[in-house]
């Protein structure tokens, strides 16, 4: 129980299940990327805080675009893909953030999050230990197993590493 759980991994997969999917037809998707927002507090306790509208740029390879299906200004994505979390010194290692990041784990949804206190900027993503027990909670419902997008995102193989040792 608590707040998030409602948009959890295990609740979604659940809420299939109970509309009738067969467990062993389903193959959710793990992302290898993070999405960036501004928050207009500090959320180095909470990731439930107001946002700013405008979305932050994410890692180095975020570029302003725009939707040219909607004909609006350019923005960036906020995407931070997990290698480059890695690379371009925001993670240490999968558990451990570089200051001014600091990570932190919500454990009703079981997902990581960073929070940069000079910037407000968070990214809600998920590393080693939320993939690992994503991978071993499908293998344990009878999923058809996981799916990522996409796999260069990796870093090192540490992600496909936890899918692989978890089941």
């Amino acid at each position: 129980s608590g707040r998030g759980l409602q948009f959890s991994y295990k609740s979604s997969i659940q809420a299939w299940i109970d509309a009738g999917i067969p467990a062993n037809m389903i193959n959710p998707g793990i992302p290898f990327y993070g999405r960036t927002v501004t928050a207009a507090n500090s959320m180095s306790s909470s990731m439930y805080e107001p946002l700013r509208k405008t979305i932050p740029r994410g890692d180095g390879d975020d570029r302003e675009e725009a939707d040219s299906s909607c004909g609006g200004p350019k923005v960036f994505s906020g995407i931070w893909k997990y290698s480059n979390m890695r690379s371009e010194g925001v993670l240490e290692s999968p558990d451990s953030a570089v200051a001014p990041w600091t990570r932190q784990f919500d454990n009703t949804t079981f997902t990581p999050w960073l929070f940069n206190s000079e910037t407000n900027d968070f990214v809600s993503y998920d590393d080693t230990t939320s993939i690992a027990a994503k991978a071993q909670h499908a293998s344990s419902t009878g999923l058809a197993g996981v799916m990522v997008w996409p796999i260069t995102n990796d870093f090192e193989n540490e992600l496909l590493g936890a899918i692989t040792s978890s089941l």
